[in-house]
């Protein structure tokens, strides 16, 4: 009886150890900004969710969710 070794194919492999398209552009997206509140904003209006918006900035999903809920602040201004 001879044993059949099936060979799980290269690119099924390595997409495991690779980030996926949408992550690097996300990436992209955002290395120019400094401030997390600008990362957040910039990613959940490109339609990211909490938990890839997390992975992307280096941070939680729930640091995200508090992020998105903030309302900004509106400056007075006095005439």
């Amino acid at each position: 009886m001879k044993v059949v070794r099936h060979a799980v194919p290269k690119h099924e492999a390595s997409q495991e150890e690779l980030p996926s398209l949408s992550r690097v552009f996300g990436y992209i997206a955002i290395k120019e900004m400094e401030r997390l509140e600008d990362r957040v904003k910039l990613l959940a209006r490109l339609g990211y969710p909490n938990r890839e918006i997390a992975i992307i900035c280096g941070t939680t999903p729930e640091t995200v969710a508090t992020l998105k809920a903030k309302k900004p602040l509106l400056l007075r201004v006095s005439r």
